[in-house]
């Protein structure tokens, strides 16, 4: 496995991510909705085996003292490897804030908690 990681919107295949975010347990969001949601944020890493898009993750920043993480995904058939725990280390370095909240799915709680994150006492969230 030779994992290349990049930064940048240009050239990624939306269907391929709404692809990898069903598979990786992320929900079914529509390509056009998750470029909007990409494009938009400060900070994305996408990691691409042997040119398949196999890991994705976006952040929204201030640059100065708190990023908040979204959308962490590896292909099942790629995790144990080390992808989610790079793409974590390079948002989190490219957002460049000392502080990081992240949303995650249940389950996923040691994953995180092995890169330095703790569970919150208090979060709120409104939906609509």
């Amino acid at each position: 496995m030779d994992v290349r990681y990049t930064s940048t919107t240009e050239g990624i295949d939306w269907d391929a991510l709404a692809y990898l975010l069903s598979r990786a347990g992320l929900g079914n969001r529509p390509p056009a909705v998750l470029e909007s949601l990409f494009r938009q944020s400060q900070v994305t890493v996408f990691a691409y085996d042997d040119g398949q898009l196999v890991g994705a993750a976006r952040a929204l920043s201030d640059y100065t003292l708190w990023s908040v993480v979204f959308d962490v995904a590896v292909d099942p058939a790629c995790q144990g490897k080390g992808i989610g725990a790079a793409l974590v280390k390079r948002i989190l370095q490219l957002a460049g804030t000392p502080n990081a909240m992240l949303k995650s799915n249940p389950g996923k709680e040691r994953f995180y908690e092995m890169l330095g994150f703790e569970i919150m006492p208090l979060g709120m969230e409104r939906r609509s």
